[in-house]
Formats: C-alpha cells, sequence, structure tokens
C-alpha cells in the first residue's frame, strides 16, 4: 500500500535558514524514489523503495548509496587532488556505488507550515530523522525517475 499524498520532490532547503547542506528525497508513484544530501561540493543519493504499511506510517527500503563529487571539490584526506577539467564541465562525477539493504520505518504527517522565509509551504515531517532531515517543504508533486541527481550516471537496476 502506498500513500499517493507522498508521491513528489520535497526539499528542507527552504526550512533550513543557513544550512550547508540539504536533503531532497523524491517519492515515484511506483514504489521507488531518493534521497539526495547536497553541498557545494558533494552529495549522497541512497535509492530506496517505499511503501505505507499503515496510515500515517512509511517503510524506506534503502538498496544503494551513490556518491557525487562536483568539479573544483578538494579531495578528500589521503585521496590525490582531481585531475583537471574542462571549466564547461561542470556535472559532477561517480565517485561512490554501493548497495545497501536497510529499512528505515517512521510515522510521519503532511500539513501547512511556514518556510524560512514566511511563505506557506506544504510539508511532510518524520518523526525521526532520515538521514539529516525530518522535514521536508513540497517543491513538486510532477517528479520523474530523471529528477534523481544519479540517474544520468547509474541507472536504476
Amino acid at each position: 500500500m502506498r500513500d499517493d499524498g507522498l508521491v513528489g520532490r520535497w526539499s528542507s532547503a527552504s526550512l533550513e535558514q543557513g544550512a550547508m547542506e540539504a536533503g531532497t528525497i523524491g517519492f515515484l508513484p511506483d514504489g521507488t524514489g531518493w534521497y539526495e544530501l547536497a553541498n557545494v561540493y558533494s552529495s549522497s543519493v541512497d535509492r530506496f523503495g517505499w511503501s505505507t504499511p499503515a496510515p500515517g506510517r512509511l517503510r524506506l527500503r534503502v538498496l544503494r548509496l551513490l556518491e557525487l563529487r562536483w568539479p573544483g571539490a578538494p579531495a578528500p584526506a589521503g585521496q590525490p587532488p582531481p585531475a583537471p577539467r574542462s571549466p564547461a564541465d561542470a556535472r559532477p562525477r561517480l565517485t561512490g556505488d554501493r548497495p545497501q539493504d536497510e529499512t528505515w520505518e517512521a510515522h510521519y504527517r503532511v500539513g501547512a507550515a511556514l518556510d524560512v522565509a514566511g511563505a506557506a509551504v506544504t510539508v511532510l515531517a518524520f518523526d525521526r530523522p532520515f538521514g539529516f532531515d525530518a522535514r521536508f517543504a513540497l517543491v513538486s508533486r510532477d517528479t520523474a525517475p530523471g529528477d534523481d541527481p544519479t540517474s544520468h550516471l547509474a541507472p536504476w537496476r
């Protein structure tokens, strides 16, 4: 069973003033989705299957973790710096791709709230964080597999 009210793209960015990173979670109608935690240099994307086994209860089965680094990002400690790239090439590169098999569950609610600028938003709130976020504002109800920021680098399997 799936709650179609979750379908869409949701982001923590408008709810966290001055945050150095933000989370985006996408729920597709077919029961798949992703969570991206992104900052200026890198991002990680958890791909998952999702269901709502009971009203107000969300279950995610995390299947894959993908990691990206953006051009110009400093090299992680102990690694050589990235090879020079063309300034015109602004695409990230895939630096990690690991299978996962984790289940996460939480109670959730969808309701009205205000973002940090005082604008009315629809918020998805979990009773415990997924990744670093427990609250997300609706960005768009229209979402597709191509909205996953890693879709062009690693096809869904």
